[in-house]
């Protein structure tokens, strides 16, 4: 494989990892979600946010220093933008679906 094919794969694996993050990321903080017949009962309890962040923050994280170092390699070499602010997009979406839901 060329040096030239690698690089244009690269984006598209990192996209597609995002992508696999996204989903890991939703199934694990649909857990903590609140169950809509109980919405506004109760309030929420430390379980829930221990449920949160010992499933979905981790994936999170992870990603969020993935990408980081992405778009720290992207903005010197002056790389195609749009697969990295696609991904980024789509977590802020994520993240946005999972608090809309607590």
């Amino acid at each position: 494989m060329r040096v030239g094919s690698v690089k244009k794969i690269i984006p598209w694996a990192l996209l597609a990892a995002n992508l696999i993050g996204i989903f890991f990321y939703l199934k694990n903080a649909s857990l903590a979600w609140a169950i809509p017949e109980e919405a506004g009962l109760n309030p929420a309890t430390a379980g829930v946010a221990m449920v949160w962040g010992l499933g979905a923050l981790p994936i999170l994280v992870l990603f969020l220093i993935v990408d980081l170092i992405w778009w720290s390699v992207i903005f010197p070499r002056h790389l195609k933008k749009w697969p990295a602010s696609a991904a980024s997009l789509l977590w802020v979406l994520a993240v946005a679906i999972d608090f809309w839901h607590h």
